[in-house]
């Protein structure tokens, strides 16, 4: 018997209760996060493990910066 098979026993499929949960993350998460600011608490939580993003320009300018400090 696969995974896909197995039918939980009132009937439902194992994977449609997955992506039913799925579904209702994705759709609501951005409503959740401004409610709750997850995002907020887990940048406070774990700091070493949050995303840092800049664009092209500053990078080469952070880069040019470290390459000048090593010579």
């Amino acid at each position: 018997m696969t995974l896909l098979q197995y039918h939980e026993p009132n009937g439902l499929p194992f994977p449609g209760v997955w992506f039913i949960l799925f579904t209702a993350n994705f759709l609501l998460y951005d409503t959740l996060d401004e409610i709750f600011h997850i995002e907020e608490e887990i940048t406070q939580a774990f700091p070493e493990q949050t995303a840092f993003y800049e664009d092209d320009k500053t990078w080469m300018k952070r880069k040019q910066k470290e390459q000048s400090r090593k010579n």
